[in-house]
C-alpha cells in the first residue's frame, strides 16, 4: 500500500503483501488509516500519528464476507460493507477468478443474494450487525459496497442497486 502527497509529489510506500486492498477510512484525530483488504475479509490499522507510527497491525479479521469499503462516523463506530459471502476455494485460486471475471455475472454470482453491514468499535469488535438474505424476507437492498452514517441513518451504496439504501439506526 502506498501514498500519494500531490504537494510534494511523493510517494510513499506503507505495507506490503495485502489482498485487494480496497476501502480507507482515517480514525479519531487522524491518529491512523484504516485499510481494508477485500480479499481475505479483513482489516489493517496503520498508524500515522504517536509512538506506534509506522507501524501496522490487524483491525478486525473473521468477517463471514468480503470486505468492501469502511467509514468511520466521526465518534466511536467503523462501518464495513460486505457485499458477498466469502468462498475461500475461489479466493485462494487467482486462475478461477479470472476466468469467473470473464464470464456474465449471472453465471456465478449466488441465488442468495445477502445484505450485509458491520458496525465496529475503536477496538475492532463487532457491535452492529446488520443483514438480511434472500431466503428470510427478500433482500431490500443487495450487494452492499459502501456505507455512511450521517444523523442517525446509514446509507448505503451497491454494485447492482439504482438507487440509496438507507437504514435509520436510532
Amino acid at each position: 500500500m502506498y501514498s500519494y502527497s500531490p504537494g510534494s509529489d511523493e510517494l510513499v510506500f506503507h505495507m506490503e503483501g495485502l489482498f485487494f486492498a480496497n476501502g480507507v477510512t482515517l480514525g479519531p484525530g487522524d491518529e491512523y488509516v484504516l485499510v481494508s483488504e477485500t480479499g481475505h475479509g479483513r482489516i489493517h490499522r496503520l498508524w500515522l500519528k504517536g509512538p506506534n507510527k509506522g507501524r501496522s497491525e490487524l483491525f478486525a479479521s473473521g468477517f463471514p464476507g468480503v470486505t468492501d469499503n469502511i467509514s468511520f462516523n466521526g465518534r466511536d463506530t467503523v462501518w464495513v460493507a460486505l457485499p458477498a459471502l466469502r468462498d475461500v476455494r475461489v479466493a485462494q485460486a487467482p486462475a478461477l477468478r479470472r476466468i469467473l471475471a470473464g464470464l456474465p455475472r449471472r453465471w456465478w454470482l449466488p441465488e442468495r443474494q445477502t445484505a450485509f453491514v458491520v458496525g465496529l468499535n475503536l477496538q475492532g469488535e463487532v457491535i452492529h450487525n446488520l443483514q438480511f438474505s434472500q431466503q428470510q424476507e427478500g433482500v431490500p437492498f443487495s450487494d452492499i459496497t459502501s456505507v455512511k452514517e450521517l444523523d442517525g441513518r446509514l446509507y448505503l451504496g451497491s454494485l447492482v442497486e439504482g438507487r440509496v439504501g438507507v437504514i435509520n439506526i436510532q
